[in-house]
């Protein structure tokens, strides 16, 4: 394995990805390498995310986890309000 090293590495940034690091309950060193996964769309197992699902991974939760958790939600709850509980007689 090889190291990498970023010299003059902008202290905003440091703290960015130690906050992120924090929130994921990581190392730096481990966020690190998970946002350069991400960003070059590679898995762990080395596979491109492209690709498909990697082995083992239902597609819709393949699909699923392609969307990051911050714009995971409640969205698509389609109810609709103050319906009257019986429909109206015309007789």
């Amino acid at each position: 394995m090889s190291d990498l090293l970023i010299p003059d590495l902008d202290p905003l940034l440091r703290q960015a990805l130690e906050r992120r690091a924090q929130a994921h309950d990581r190392d730096v060193v481990e966020e690190a390498r998970a946002v350069l996964r991400n960003v070059l769309g590679i898995r762990e197992d080395g596979t491109a995310m492209g690709s498909g699902p990697p082995p083992g991974m239902g597609f819709g939760t393949w699909l699923f986890n392609l969307v990051p958790p911050e714009f995971r939600g409640h969205d698509l709850v389609f109810e609709i309000p103050d319906l009257a509980d019986d429909p109206p007689d015309f007789s």
